[in-house]
């Protein structure tokens, strides 16, 4: 378990939890600790199946339109940006529903619904709870809020009663503590959750869980320890199919065209490069960039590599894809801690070596032994495992 000592004076954490937060709380305290303190996030099939549902529904706001008033007969608000600063939440409601001074949120699901005993998930209660309640907050007549599960084509009524208030109240204190406390929740145990979930390559709860059980037996000095009776499950990567862009041709214009980057020779369209098989866009002397097309690839994650024409090195552009400042912060003071850093040094250089290894057996079949048999001892030295 990871554990940093934060000043008490210094709050980590923005004044408002989104409420989608909330709802990762309730579905796995680990789950909302990467994604809103670390700034973790990974895309899955059912997060981009999630963001198809949500797209019709995700349009900007009208900011021209006036919200309804207690003459105005019934209307419909998609994407409403709702906060309620008192209770310390915001969120976006991907539908509210207004009658007059009455407001229903709807919330949006892609998952089937639950079993009818269950009525809806504890984890998306709380989360229209807390759009209702922000709803409320100002000033709407909020009796309940509904949940629609796209995969059964249902809508699920869920009353704004006491027992959902208090439920939003808890979830919101406890995320909050949680958060402040700079300690990152225990993965779950053998759960169902983790093999669909987007970030279980991020959270390794299989992984995270033996090595803790390894870390106690060793203090215990138990040496008998039985095995534990929970295996690791094995973590399946998805295949990253992106490719580096390298324009070397004098006089190019990168820009943006129908959400793709456009790469042109004066008015003259070479080629529309879709962003997902970008994995980066490396440029060879002088080549022109648009705004909006550095813009687009800071805000995906594509980094711009600037080169001289003769490839010498000049600078990297890349966007702010990667918000964890407790990880930076442990890797900067393991950077200046001399028998940590020489340790990561030294395994470094160990893999580097077995990886050349690979690269020479992989790429030339006919090699002579001898080199890589060197190698394989090389990598093996004690002096890097001290």
């Amino acid at each position: 378990m990871m554990t940093n000592n934060f000043p008490s004076t210094w709050d980590p954490q923005p004044d408002l939890i989104p409420a989608r937060m909330l709802n990762e709380y309730l579905y796995c305290p680990r789950l909302a600790y990467l994604e809103w303190v670390q700034g973790e996030f990974a895309e899955s099939k059912d997060t981009v199946e999630g963001g198809g549902i949500h797209r019709g529904v995700d349009d900007p706001p009208d900011a021209d339109r006036p919200p309804p008033t207690d003459g105005d007969g019934p209307m419909i608000v998609d994407s409403a940006y709702l906060s309620a600063p008192e209770l310390g939440i915001t969120g976006i409601a991907d539908r509210v529903e207004f009658d007059g001074r009455a407001a229903v949120p709807v919330d949006f699901k892609h998952g089937p619904k639950p079993p009818d005993t269950i009525g809806v998930w504890d984890a998306d209660r709380v989360q229209i709870g807390a759009l209702a309640m922000m709803l409320e907050a100002q000033g709407y007549h909020v009796a309940k809020g509904v949940v629609y599960y796209s995969a059964s084509k249902e809508r699920l009524d869920v009353p704004l009663d006491d027992s959902l208030r208090q439920l939003v109240r808890d979830a919101i204190a406890n995320l909050r503590r949680t958060a402040d406390s700079g300690n990152i929740p225990p993965p779950l145990i053998d759960s169902n959750k983790c093999p669909r979930c987007s970030l279980a390559g991020i959270c390794l709860p299989d992984e995270t869980v033996f090595l803790n059980r390894a870390a106690a037996s060793d203090s215990a000095g138990d040496d008998n320890q039985p095995e534990t009776e929970s295996p690791v499950r094995r973590i399946l990567p998805s295949a990253d199919e992106a490719l580096p862009v390298h324009l070397q041709t004098q006089g190019l214009y990168v820009g943006k065209s129908r959400g793709m980057i456009s790469i042109k020779e004066g008015n003259r369209v070479l080629r529309d490069v879709p962003l997902h098989e970008m994995s980066s866009l490396c440029l060879y002397g002088n080549i022109q960039v648009t705004t909006q097309a550095m813009q687009t690839l800071c805000a995906n994650g594509v980094p711009v590599a600037m080169f001289s024409m003769g490839g010498w090195f000049y600078g990297i552009a890349h966007g702010l894809e990667h918000k964890n400042v407790e990880l930076r912060r442990l890797q900067y003071r393991a950077a200046d801690a001399p028998g940590k850093c020489l340790k990561i040094a030294r395994a470094l250089i160990s893999d580097k070596i077995r990886n050349c290894r690979t690269l020479l057996r992989r790429l030339n079949s006919g090699m002579d032994r001898e080199p890589l048999a060197r190698l394989k001892e090389l990598a093996s030295l004690d002096v890097w495992h001290r």
